[in-house]
């Protein structure tokens, strides 16, 4: 992790300014050029947002027959060293937490989890610098991990802007949950975006 970019970032995403915030992460990742890890800059997953949306719409509706849905939560799994496969695990809350304290995202019952997990696409040669850097040692040198840490918060900025998206695209359709708070990062960041 790099403290000092997700502490640069933080105001951006309190403001609920995505698009500055990766504008920050591609202007410091276009500086390794010597790696491949800008590979990424300029690119998103927004073409899973009519996806996210069917998916988001069948674990809430499950969720609105068990429970007093007050917020959720949306986890991508630790896509830095699970290369093969990324994905966004989902939680219900009976109650909305706050994106300054973690701890209240691990108190959820396991019948308010998603059974089916949300699978990233269209990253897929980015996952493969992943597991090259990883299985060819790359981590060990220095540059390399600075720019692979620097491109961990890309893909998370990215993957909070599909969020974004699909809760604009919920509005638009007038879907009941489109105003539920959902807060949204990947496992073991602290970086926490909240919808709503």
């Amino acid at each position: 992790m790099n403290f000092d970019l997700e502490e640069k970032l933080r105001p951006y995403i309190v403001a609920d300014d995505l698009n500055d915030a990766i504008k920050l992460v591609e202007s410091h990742l276009s500086s390794y050029q010597d790696t491949p890890f800008p590979q990424i800059i300029g690119r998103d997953i927004l073409l899973l947002t009519e996806d996210l949306l069917n998916y988001l719409d069948r674990f809430i509706g499950t969720l609105e027959r068990k429970m007093n849905l007050q917020s959720l939560y949306g986890e991508m799994n630790g896509f830095y060293i699970n290369y093969d496969l990324w994905f966004v695990d989902c939680f219900g809350y009976d109650f909305i937490g706050t994106s300054d304290d973690r701890d209240w995202l691990a108190d959820f019952e396991d019948e308010h989890a998603s059974t089916q997990r949300f699978i990233i696409k269209g990253f897929e040669d980015i996952q493969l610098l992943y597991k090259d850097h990883f299985e060819q040692g790359r981590g060990k040198i220095e540059r390399q991990e600075n720019a692979a840490e620097i491109c961990d918060y890309a893909v998370i900025l990215r993957l909070q802007e599909l969020f974004r998206a699909t809760f604009k695209l919920a509005a638009e359709q007038n879907k009941s949950w489109a105003t539920l708070p959902i807060f949204v990062t990947a496992h073991d960041y602290e970086l926490i975006y909240r919808i709503n």
